[in-house]
């Protein structure tokens, strides 16, 4: 089972909002922490948190209702999620509405509601977590290879072929492709913006990645254990590599990663141990914690950027094969 929470991601993507600093010496704008004012508190049959930005997420449901529409304010707060497990197991539910503020659904929300056979999601969801609706006969009864839900997410695969094209229109990839034994090439359509927790990960027979320009946010476990990806090459509109994105790509030989990159998070690359050749770009700012730990072949590395620049770069422990590695600055 995968264990990666979304919760962290979700405040900080749903309830930041923009405000300039007290101090306003360099104009700079900043990010409110959103905090817990309230657990568990009761609003009918569901549980919900409240957060200091006036919002509210559902954690839990007591009810026995066949037909649940999900309201925007719970108690006066704008209903933003639904938590992790929140429905998980439930056996009465038959229909799910959802309202108009609702922007992201947790991992495994809805996980083995075997009633659940209508599901009608507003369009301002933009981010669904793994399994969430897997084990329910609404996910069973979905028609064609793609199963598109909210603001553009692919949530499931259902399609067999070795080489898939993602469509026009699909912003986001859930964990869709999660264990897919058949794909062997995958284009990214045109739209896609994010890939997500586990989009493609355990993708055993996977060799070719062909990523489209817009992509900006390769998540966490994204194309973990596809071990027989041999070369990546990232569009310069990726910004982040979230954690633990590659690691256990055997094979991976090579990785451009483009100029845009600015965050490689921990075991981004571990035990990608066939590496031997990494492109940087000058935008770099962080590589995390041990995340080349393990690329034991790994011995040139080409950066876009002036040796100035990479001495500015912050390196977590565990990253010795990388600053180890022979450098070429192409900004000298």
């Amino acid at each position: 089972m995968k264990l990666f929470s979304l919760r962290s991601a979700a405040v900080l993507l749903l309830s930041a909002v923009l405000v300039l600093s007290l101090g306003g010496c360099l104009g700079e704008p900043v990010v409110p922490e959103v905090t817990v004012v309230a657990e568990n508190r009761l609003f009918g049959d569901m549980l919900y948190t409240a957060y200091s930005d006036d919002t509210a997420v559902l954690t839990g449901y007591n009810g026995k209702l066949t037909e649940l529409r999900l309201p925007d304010k719970v108690d006066g707060l704008t209903l933003v999620g639904i938590a992790d497990q929140a429905f998980a197991n439930n056996t009465t539910l038959t229909t799910l509405m959802t309202g108009e503020t609702l922007s992201y659904i947790g991992n495994e929300t809805f996980y083995q509601c075997t009633a659940l056979e209508t599901v009608e999601i507003g369009s301002n969801v933009t981010r669904i977590g793994y399994y969430a609706f897997e084990g329910t006969p609404w996910m069973d009864a979905q028609e064609g290879p793609f199963v598109v839900v909210g603001n553009g997410i692919l949530i499931k695969y259902k399609g067999e072929e070795a080489e898939v094209t993602v469509p026009e229109g699909i912003k986001v990839i859930s964990d869709a492709f999660f264990q897919n034994a058949s794909l062997h090439t995958v284009t990214l359509g045109p739209d896609v913006e994010r890939l997500d927790d586990y989009a493609f990960a355990y993708c055993g027979e996977l060799v070719e990645i062909n990523f489209n320009e817009g992509l900006r946010e390769i998540g966490p476990y994204a194309f973990s254990f596809c071990e027989k990806v041999r070369m990546i090459r990232l569009p310069s509109t990726v910004k982040t590599i979230g954690d633990s994105a590659f690691t256990f790509c055997s094979m991976l030989r090579r990785a451009e990663l483009g100029e845009g990159v600015e965050t490689i998070g921990p075991n981004a690359f571990n035990s990608c141990s066939h590496m031997t050749a990494l492109s940087l770009g000058c935008g770099l700012q962080t590589v995390g914690s041990h995340a080349f730990f393990e690329c034991f072949l790994l011995h040139g590395v080409t950066y876009d950027g002036k040796m100035e620049n990479w001495t500015e770069i912050d390196f977590a422990q565990g990253n010795d094969y990388l600053t180890d590695a022979a450098l070429r600055c192409l900004g000298n």
